[in-house]
């Protein structure tokens, strides 16, 4: 008898921790469900020839958040999250396009002819705007043109056209674990294109592109009377004047103010950073809105191509991508005064504007002929490819 209660209190000591481990595991769980499977098919036009891509993309549970003492007994906050990220195609006249993965693992239920109810994948928004990155050579990649916004694709200059995205679902129900119908895709060479830095040690490559942000008269003039006379008495194209001694009422701090109050201060994003399409979540009723760039009609960018160390600022109303170039071998990256423009000539309307002594990460340039006033920017789109990555090989490793 003695035998049998020491032996069930035995029991009860070594069942009890097992219990609570249980119960906290069951407590934990994510918000989400196991691993599942799609396929996704891009179907898009590219320079006026056809280019078709398929592949199986995982749709993983990952945990977010930090674990601690106030999360022991709460469900973990979870997201499903696309492998790879991002996949490419080599083209056969030696260009390439790639993209960020166009889906972000939502699937929607439906009723199926029996009226049963079944899930599926839930295809992108109409207006899903994709990430897509195309390159006129890879070996190696020097130059990348980036469409971000959704005038990029009904420019009539637009090299993408015609874009077609479908998502199947290729998992089992075979729950807890979903198996896939067809072997999952790896990634390829182009999975640097989301701007993601890995864990182990890749190369890092620098892009960079000029872009200008432009105020035509109708929108500068009559926002400020101090600006109204600093740009009324520039007689040839110029960079706006510091003016240091003025504090607050320095030209370009006034300037700088009115772009960012008529909603001009944001910079164009690169990486990687959210999800990509516009979705909906199985369980919830708010949309999830895409990471692209959404410039409005009245916004006005002109792309900028530096020639020999020569940018060309003009009002040319063309916008439909950003031009990047890669940074040359042996760029200082880790000093500060690379991102400066210390080292730009600016040509507007014939005339060249020498560096000046007042370095700045913004310039501002008015022509008085057009009455156009300039934001220079430049962007900065930072990749981790793999070491021994062919579209690189000539690529600086960094540090």
């Amino acid at each position: 008898m003695l035998g049998r209660i020491v032996l069930t209190i035995i029991g009860i000591i070594v069942a009890t921790p097992i219990a609570l481990i249980l119960l906290t595991m069951w407590l934990q769980r994510g918000e989400h469900e196991p691993t599942f499977y799609v396929r996704v098919t891009v179907d898009m036009v590219v320079n006026d020839q056809p280019v078709h891509m398929e592949r199986v993309i995982t749709c993983e549970t990952v945990a977010l958040g930090n674990a601690g003492l106030e999360t022991l007994f709460k469900r973990a906050y979870t997201e499903y999250r696309p492998y790879p990220l991002a996949f490419g195609e080599r083209l056969p006249d030696q260009s390439a396009v790639m993209m960020w993965t166009p889906y972000e693992c939502d699937r929607e239920e439906f009723l199926d002819t029996e009226g049963k109810t079944q899930i599926r994948a839930r295809q992108n928004a109409p207006d899903y705007v994709p990430r897509i990155g195309w390159t006129p050579s890879y070996s190696p990649i020097e130059t990348l043109e980036y469409y971000i916004d959704r005038k990029s694709f009904t420019h009539p200059n637009r090299r993408i056209k015609n874009i077609k995205i479908h998502s199947e679902l290729l998992s089992d129900s075979g729950f807890p674990f979903y198996k896939p119908i067809e072997k999952p895709s790896k990634p390829d060479d182009f999975v640097w294109f989301t701007g993601i830095k890995p864990p182990n040690k890749h190369k890092k490559v620098l892009f960079v592109a000029f872009y200008a942000q432009v105020l035509t008269e109708k929108k500068w003039r009559g926002y400020n009377t101090l600006i109204d006379a600093e740009l009324d008495s520039y007689n040839s194209p110029q960079r706006v004047a510091h003016r240091p001694e003025l504090n607050q009422n320095s030209p370009i701090y006034l300037i700088d103010k009115m772009f960012r109050d008529l909603g001009y201060s944001r910079e164009l994003a690169t990486g990687y950073g959210g999800h990509g399409v516009s979705s909906q979540s199985l369980n919830k009723n708010t949309p999830v809105l895409g990471f692209g760039v959404d410039l409005s009609e009245q916004d006005l960018i002109v792309q900028l191509l530096p020639e020999d160390g020569v940018i060309t600022v003009s009002n040319n109303n063309t916008w439909d991508r950003l031009v990047f170039r890669k940074e040359p071998d042996g760029q200082k990256r880790n000093d500060s005064s690379w991102m400066k423009y210390s080292d730009k000539d600016f040509l507007v309307n014939g005339q060249l504007i020498k560096p000046n002594k007042f370095n700045t990460s913004t310039y501002f340039l008015f022509d008085p002929e057009s009455q156009d006033l300039f934001s220079v920017k430049r962007s900065l789109f930072q990749v981790y490819p793999e070491r021994d990555n062919p579209l690189f090989q000539s690529a600086n490793e960094g540090q």
